[in-house]
């Protein structure tokens, strides 16, 4: 029985940590013309509500953005999933970004209203 615990332990654990969701909570925005996504996002940048910035897990400076954006290949879909109190400029800021880095299929994360 113990083993049991065990392995599922083992398991939760080593899905939290290969898994690229970085664990802050986010409350995206609704719209009406939402979509579900066809295939799971190449790179997605997460904004969370107090303005930080995450990628691949970790924390990014507003200032840095760009260099790690500029590692991805050109043409890749970025996914940007912003909470819905965040600051309007840092979205607009972290979207010009993208786009500047090459980002032609920017996707702005939106949940379809129930």
């Amino acid at each position: 029985m113990i083993d049991i615990i065990f392995l599922l332990l083992l398991f939760f654990l080593l899905t939290s940590v290969f898994s690229d969701d970085p664990g802050i909570p986010l409350d995206l925005p609704q719209a009406a013309t939402a979509e579900s996504p066809q295939e799971r996002p190449e790179e997605v940048i997460y904004i969370s509500k107090t303005g930080e910035i995450y990628m691949n897990g970790q924390t990014v400076p507003l200032d840095n953005l760009f260099m790690e954006l500029s590692r991805i290949e050109t043409g890749k879909p970025i996914t940007i999933k912003a909470d819905k109190e965040v600051a309007f400029g840092i979205f607009v800021r972290v979207l010009d970004i993208a786009k500047a880095v090459g980002g032609q299929n920017v996707v702005i994360a939106a949940e379809i209203p129930e």
